[in-house]
């Protein structure tokens, strides 16, 4: 199984790219970890499609890649990373479940790290209704001490007419100890 595990991603940039051209994404969980750096495996990958319908493909050692045609395509940016079309951070962030939040809080907290700045998730959030995401975003980045960015993102949302209100949703009560890195560094290195 070492083979297999060992070279999953590049298995699946070649094997997407060969089905689905550029007409497919990592749905937005998947990008968090592409862009997080995480190296493990899922048991199941989900890919946005543009075309093709609905299919899984089981693949070796109880791995699988469910992929799905979004009725409008792959309709918003998507950015190349290690080889994979992923969403854009932002948009992976304001995607995510709150179910996410809780099972992978040091993905999230890294991701959040991640950002250069909070525009691009104000941008997302005001994009469409993302009311329950903002409240999520804006709660973890004050759990996280960044009340600088979590005010900025209440603040838009207020601004556009929104009541918004910071809800923590983390179940650790403490968030990971040395991510208070400056914007631009990367925090999982």
């Amino acid at each position: 199984s070492t083979a297999w595990y060992a070279n999953f991603w590049n298995f699946l940039s070649v094997y997407l790219e060969s089905r689905y051209g550029e007409s497919y994404c990592l749905s937005a969980a998947n990008s968090i970890y592409i862009h997080t750096g995480t190296t493990m495996v899922p048991r199941q990958v989900i890919v946005i499609a543009g075309r093709g319908g609905k299919s899984v493909l089981d693949l070796p050692h109880e791995t699988s890649v469910l992929a799905y045609e979004e009725r409008n395509g792959v309709s918003w940016e998507v950015e190349t990373v290690a080889g994979l079309r992923v969403m854009p951070l932002a948009l992976a962030l304001c995607r995510v479940p709150a179910t996410f939040f809780h099972q992978h809080q040091t993905d999230v907290e890294i991701a959040l790290r991640s950002l250069t700045s909070t525009t691009a998730l104000v941008r997302q959030l005001l994009s469409g209704p993302h009311m329950a995401a903002a409240q999520r975003l804006s709660g973890a980045l004050e759990h996280m001490g960044d009340h600088e960015a979590a005010e900025e993102i209440t603040a838009a949302m207020q601004a556009a007419g929104h009541a918004c209100k910071p809800v923590n949703p983390f179940r650790v009560p403490t968030p990971l100890p040395g991510l208070k890195t400056a914007r631009g560094v990367s925090p999982y290195a």
